[in-house]
């Protein structure tokens, strides 16, 4: 498949979004399921190690806050069904990280995209600038037995 796809109309291009979708789902396996709010998670991308955490409940409540008051209470609303739409969908809002993007970007992955990953082994990785490759180096583990 290439990387763009042309379509005769919206209504087609949606219907490809939710068959797409629907095959996501379905092969979620229990453990991407349960990754919910504040969890860590990992995936690669093209060989691209690829390191997040899902936003907290207070995390989306703030973002919700901040929306209300600079931009109404009908704006907040959208903002909170979109999130609760996109969750129940198997999308994951947070922030993920890796060599390219070493302070992350805000955006939402689908949970059949994600694993797990132990919070411990998240901030060592963030310790590593999200490259694993540092794990093999002999400087790495002098450093680390200092």
């Amino acid at each position: 498949m290439s990387a763009f796809m042309a379509f005769d109309s919206l209504d087609e291009m949606l219907k490809f979004q939710s068959a797409k979708e629907d095959e996501a789902n379905a092969r979620v396996t229990p453990l991407q399921a349960a990754i919910g709010h504040g969890d860590h998670w990992y995936h690669t991308h093209h060989g691209l190690l690829v390191c997040g955490k899902v936003w907290t409940q207070y995390e989306f409540e703030a973002d919700w806050a901040h929306t209300e008051r600079f931009e109404g209470a009908s704006a907040a609303t959208d903002a909170c069904e979109m999130q609760v739409d996109s969750w129940k969908r198997g999308y994951r809002f947070g922030r993920a990280y890796s060599t390219v993007l070493l302070d992350g970007e805000l955006g939402s992955t689908h949970v059949s995209e994600m694993h797990p990953l132990d919070r411990h082994l998240f901030e060592v990785m963030k310790h590593l600038r999200w490259s694993p490759q540092v794990l093999t180096t002999t400087d790495f583990w002098k450093e680390a037995a200092s």
